[in-house]
């Protein structure tokens, strides 16, 4: 189950876990480099609408909880680097 009060990057990062994936088999699933989905866990980016359906799909989670955490994140991370 994934924690909505948590940021995206935590919640790829608790899913990836529980689904005993490292960061490279993720990006392989996904067609995104290991630094990408470091990225994304870390906050220093959001992963963009074209991969959420295949990261949903890689993780068992609901695309829509990705598009919505997605898109606060986004704001947030734009807000840091204003």
């Amino acid at each position: 189950m994934t924690d909505m009060s948590k940021p995206l990057g935590g919640q790829i990062r608790d899913a990836r876990l529980a689904r005993g994936l490292t960061q490279e088999d993720l990006a392989a699933q996904v067609g995104r480099t290991r630094i990408s989905v470091s990225d994304w866990e870390r906050g220093v980016k959001v992963p963009g609408v074209r991969v959420i359906p295949a990261l949903a799909q890689a993780l068992s989670l609901p695309v829509e909880l990705l598009v919505e955490a997605n898109q606060y994140s986004k704001k947030s991370v734009e807000m840091h680097a204003a």
